[in-house]
């Protein structure tokens, strides 16, 4: 199972666990099967969800889905720059300009910083 950090699928898993004899009914391991899959996209919905708590590690479809809930229709970049912007955004710092960034970057590296966009 995915949760546990083990390589091992959750049909190997549940056949491991479940007396030998059983591996004689057909029946009876389809539904053990269809039961291991569904564990198996139970736990990658579950880490899809932990992922998408956290605006820097959350994927395309919910930077989005943020992007049109606060506003935010100019950002034309990458998703780590828009989950960056976003996040931004939702930590009071305000709406970041390219200009804004550029003085972040040189205040921390001192030194003129040129972004391509």
């Amino acid at each position: 199972m995915i949760l546990k950090n083990t390589q091992q699928n959750s049909f190997d898993e549940i056949k491991r666990s479940i007396p030998s004899f059983y591996n004689d009914f057909p029946d009876y391991m389809a539904i053990q099967r269809f039961v291991a899959d569904e564990m198996d996209f139970f736990a990658e919905q579950a880490l899809k969800i932990i992922d998408n708590a956290f605006i820097l590690r959350c994927d395309d479809e919910t930077i989005e889905e943020l992007e049109r809930f606060l506003g935010i229709y100019d950002i034309e970049s990458r998703v780590i720059s828009r989950s960056v912007y976003i996040n931004g955004v939702l930590t009071s710092i305000g709406k970041l300009s390219v200009s804004k960034l550029q003085k972040l970057i040189e205040n921390a590296i001192g030194e003129n910083y040129e972004a391509e966009i």
